[in-house]
This record gives structure tokens, sequence and C-alpha cells, in this order.
């Protein structure tokens, strides 16, 4: 039994366009709304391989009922914690000419005072019954820095798998709790463990690769934390104890990327838990990166009809 956490979700619109101009009128007819954030993502993707799932974020605002509504039809638990914040949209646009995704993510507004305390008190009601925590993505402005790192040491004491999918001051603080896992796309782990390499210009370099896979030993040994790392179609790095290996990605001509990284982590998850086998854990998060890759609306692995 898996219990997700986000605090920042999102409606997300997809909209397509046969070849996406800048500076000029672009017509659509072909665009979807849905649901969305990583959190989401994440436990969309977990039901559809099967897995049991509670999800907890924040809502408010004016678009809250329409939210509420999308998720009905969605095969987890869902345990939103009312933060009267507006709720946050991001734009997707996917470039059928050039098979491109872009996308346009608004800021989170400041959620109220009393949510991160309703947050925890539904996280300690939920987490006993489940087994596995994973934490995905940024907070909303106004929960506090210790937010995160408490989960994470309240998890670990009574025994739960964690898998943290942050980035930054976030993940630099709850790390050293010792969670067991912390995904990242390169990009993200550069910024977060190694901000003076630029992970665009030196690609996958000798000296760059060096570092990259030093940092991750070196988290192993100071928290004991397995790091897996994406990197578009490059290739998957990760690391059994003191062995660091790499996966080769399927190349795929891709519909919408958005959401990969969160299907990732759903299918490392879950195919870690069945398993305890994390080579096996890493391709089933390939394939299911992979699989929502394929498809037009964001974090899933099977069309919604199915």
């Amino acid at each position: 039994m898996f219990l997700t956490v986000c605090l920042n979700p999102v409606l997300q619109k997809t909209i397509i366009v046969d070849s996406f101009e800048e500076g000029l009128v672009n017509r659509s007819a072909e665009y979807y709304f849905d649901a969305a954030g990583k959190g989401i993502h994440v436990s969309r993707v977990l039901a559809q391989l099967s897995e049991e799932v509670t999800h907890i974020t924040q809502l408010g605002g004016i678009y809250k009922p329409s939210f509420l509504h999308m998720v009905k039809a969605e095969r987890f638990t869902f345990l939103p914690v009312d933060s009267e914040a507006e709720i946050r949209f991001c734009y997707t646009i996917l470039d059928n000419k050039k098979h491109i995704t872009t996308e346009i993510v608004e800021q989170g507004e400041v959620v109220c005072a009393r949510t991160e305390r309703s947050v925890l008190t539904r996280f300690h009601n939920n987490l006993k019954k489940n087994d596995w925590l994973i934490i995905s993505g940024s907070k909303a402005p106004g929960f506090s820095d210790e937010l995160y790192p408490e989960m994470v040491r309240t998890a670990k004491a009574r025994g739960k798998t964690v898998l943290l999918d942050l980035r930054g001051d976030d993940l630099l603080e709850a790390v050293k709790y010792r969670p067991d896992f912390i995904k990242l796309n390169m990009r993200e782990f550069c910024a977060t463990f190694i901000p003076a390499v630029d992970p665009q210009r030196r690609k996958y370099g000798s000296v760059f690769s060096e570092q990259v896979r030093a940092k991750m030993l070196q988290l192993f040994r100071q928290f004991g934390v397995h790091t897996v790392i994406t990197n578009q179609e490059q290739p998957i790095i990760f690391h059994r104890g003191n062995r660091p290996e790499s996966f080769e990605p399927r190349q795929i001509t891709p519909v919408n990327t958005t959401g990969c990284g969160d299907a990732f982590t759903a299918g490392f998850a879950s195919e870690y838990e069945k398993t305890r086998d994390i080579v096996r854990a890493v391709r089933r998060g390939e394939e299911c990166a992979r699989k929502n890759a394929l498809l037009v609306r964001p974090g899933r692995i099977k069309p919604m009809e199915e």
C-alpha cells in the first residue's frame, strides 16, 4: 500500500497544434483538461498498475469543485485538505511536427495558516496503514521548510519505505533522515547536489559522469540512500550499494513527455515492492515512462477508456 504526498496540485490544459509558431496565432482543434501534478500522476500510474494508493494534497479556490469532479473517476483514495489557495494551471503545448513538448507552469498561491497542521494530521492518520511513502514535487508557498523532513523522519521511524522525488532545499534537508530512494532527472540532481556543473553543456563526458557517480556514492555512504537519475533519452544512472550502473532507455518518438518522470517513479516503486530488485525496478520504471510518453494525456500508462 502506497501513501503519496504532493502539495502543489495542477489543473493541466494539454493543447495539440500541427506546428507551434512563436509570435503567431496557433489554433488547436484538439485539447484536454486534466487534474494533474506530480502526485496525481504517480498515484494514477500506481493505480493503473493495480496498487492500492492514498494521495494527500491541498486544494482551494474557485476551481476546487472542478478538480474534485475530475478525480472522481480515479482508482485511488484522494484526501485533499482545504487550503483556500487557488489551484495553479499548467499549459502543455504539443507540436506534432517537431514532436516537442512545451510547458508553461504557474506559481502556486500561498496556502492558509492552518493547512500544514491539517496535512500533518491527515498524514499521521494514514501512514500507519501504508507500506510506502512517496513525496513528489515542490510545496505551495506557505508550508514550512520542516514539513517534508518531518514526514520522512516519521515514516522511517515507523519502518516505511520512502522514495523522494524532490529537489533543492527540500531534498537536502529530507535526505538527512535516510530515505530509501531519491529519484530525480539530471538537471534537478546537478542543481541540488553539484550546482557548479551544467548538465546541458557537459552531457555525458567522462569528467561529468564521474562527478555524478561520486556524488551518488557519497549519498549512499552518508545516508544509505539509493539514487536513480533519469535524463530524457540518455542512460538512466543508478547504483546498487557501491556499484554504479546504467540502463539504456528504448528510443521512441514521444507524443507527450509530461508526467514521464512520475510514471517512472510509480513503475519503479511498484516493481521494487514486489521483487526487491533495483535493476528490475529501473526497467519497469523506464517501461512506464515510455508508455506515458506515447499517450496524449499526462500521467498515464493506459488510455482513459481502459
